[in-house]
């Protein structure tokens, strides 16, 4: 049985950190994690607690981009964030580190017969209203997940917001049955650590 996690509750409650302690888990078991996690950059602005950017961590290698800063503070990175904002988003998503990511991911899917030797999960942190809505964004991502499981991922968890659960639900039936809903302070299912149930 193979399965996708839909990873979804609203924004800042937990779905980066959630996933980043599921990494922590499977390190310690020594067992691979592939995609990419989106963890935020927060500092305290006028003593309240922010955040000010967010990066995201390319796995398994570990790479670290710059990835967003919030539209009101201007261009992140490159000064290139034309997809972002013809979205309309509330944050600058450079269209370099969109590249970037999108590179990880075709990479990762053209390896997937290596990486079969170690098999793992597969990551997506997050699918939005740019992928899901239109068609930009992560696509290679999407491609990936649209292509199912394989030999090197039998399972993945994908954030997205409620909102766009439905719309991320349909897109990936055909490839992967029906998925399993999780929020952030779910037990972590015993699969992806390697064994069955929940932990």
């Amino acid at each position: 049985m193979k399965v996708l996690y839909l990873l979804s509750s609203p924004q800042r409650s937990g779905k980066t950190r959630w996933l980043q302690a599921l990494l922590t888990r499977r390190d310690a078991l020594g067992v691979p994690t592939y995609g990419v996690l989106a963890p935020g950059r927060w500092a305290s602005v006028d003593g309240i607690l922010a955040k000010v950017g967010i990066d995201n961590l390319l796995l398994p290698d570990r790479t670290l981009l710059s990835f967003a800063s919030p539209a009101s503070a201007g261009p992140a990175g490159d000064g290139g964030c034309a997809q972002s904002r013809r979205a309309g988003l509330d944050w600058d998503i450079s269209d370099s580190a969109l590249l970037h990511v999108n590179d990880h991911f075709e990479a990762l899917l053209a390896r997937r017969g290596e990486l079969a030797a170690r098999p793992g999960v597969m990551v997506v942190d997050e699918l939005g209203p740019l992928e899901l809505a239109r068609g930009e964004g992560l696509r290679s991502a999407l491609a990936l997940l649209d292509a199912g499981p394989c030999a090197a991922w039998e399972d993945a968890v994908v954030v997205v917001r409620p909102a766009l659960l439905e719309a991320a639900a349909e897109g990936l039936r055909d490839a992967w049955g029906e998925p399993e809903p999780l929020q952030p302070g779910s037990r972590v299912p015993r699969r992806l650590l390697g064994g069955t149930g929940w932990d």
